[in-house]
């Protein structure tokens, strides 16, 4: 089975509605998630909190921000959403270097 193949299908195993329930209810919609206390929503969707406990909810981004993000320059946020890769960001912002978070959905 090539790796992506395999990837997907244990990623399907891990990430889906029944787990993320239990993850939700085992730390009460406290997540924990690099190093972070993340906590959700009623309305959150329970892959959302699978996710966020197997660490593939938005890996891109957070890769993004670890090779690229320094504390040279203030940050935009568009689109912060639960406001995961924020955390990330504000903590390689150092001194007066500001965090500005855009979400439109309420």
């Amino acid at each position: 089975m090539a790796p992506l193949v395999l990837k997907k299908f244990v990623s399907g195993l891990l990430v889906n509605d029944a787990t993320g329930r239990f993850i939700g209810t085992m730390f009460r919609r406290r997540i924990p998630h690099n190093g972070l206390i993340i906590e959700v929503a009623d309305c959150c969707d329970p892959s959302v909190m699978a996710s966020l406990f197997w660490k593939t909810y938005e890996s891109a981004e957070q890769r993004f921000v670890n090779h690229f993000v320094t504390d040279r320059y203030d940050v935009v946020d568009l689109g912060s959403c639960l406001g995961v890769v924020s955390c990330q960001i504000a903590r390689k912002l150092r001194g007066k270097r500001r965090l500005f978070c855009v979400e439109a959905n309420p």
